[in-house]
């Protein structure tokens, strides 16, 4: 998993962000129990891949991700 980590924030900081998103969203997709602190960081990490490929929306979206999951989490009815 970590080195999954590495390898996508290399290819961000050489230009190859979509090969970065791609591997971030397989690791977020794979089902694989992850803490918290690792899934933000994957999150943190697509959002930068989804900027650099010129989808603001999408970086937007990832970013607000853990925000609509607290809101259900504490705020359902």
């Amino acid at each position: 998993m970590e080195l999954e980590i590495v390898y996508a924030r290399l290819a961000l900081a050489h230009g190859e962000a979509g090969s970065a998103r791609d591997r971030l969203r397989s690791l977020l997709d794979s089902g694989t129990a992850l803490d918290r602190v690792t899934r933000d960081e994957i999150l943190y990490l697509l959002a930068q891949a989804h900027e650099k490929t010129n989808d603001l929306i999408g970086a937007a979206t990832v970013l607000l991700a853990p925000l609509r999951w607290w809101r259900w989490r504490y705020f359902r009815g």
